[in-house]
C-alpha cells in the first residue's frame, strides 16, 4: 500500500507488479484506484478476489505459495520476452 502514498507510483521507472486481494482485511483495495488511474506503463496489477492477506492458496491441498510464485515467474517472463524483443 505504500506505493499508493507520497506519489511513489508515479515514479516507478522499471516494471512493478503489485499483487492484491480485494478481500485483504487490512489493506484497502480501493487505495489502488488513484495508482491505477496514473497510467504509469512500469505497473502491473494482479488484483484477486480472494486471498486474504497473506494467504493466495488454492486447489483442494493448497500450497501456500504456488499462486503467488507462478505469478511471479509469468511476469518476470514477461517483462525479460519484452526486452528481448525490442533489443
Amino acid at each position: 500500500m505504500s506505493l499508493s502514498h507520497h506519489g511513489k507510483a508515479s515514479r516507478v521507472a522499471v516494471p512493478l507488479l503489485a499483487l492484491h486481494a480485494c478481500d485483504d482485511p487490512i489493506a484497502d483495495s480501493a487505495a489502488f484506484a488513484p495508482t491505477l488511474a496514473l497510467g504509469n506503463p512500469n505497473l502491473w496489477f494482479r488484483i484477486t478476489r480472494t486471498g486474504g492477506h497473506l494467504g493466495f492458496c488454492e486447489g483442494w491441498r493448497p500450497k501456500r505459495w504456488s499462486f503467488v510464485s507462478r505469478t511471479v515467474f509469468e511476469f518476470c517472463d514477461a517483462v525479460l520476452g519484452e526486452r528481448e524483443r525490442i533489443a
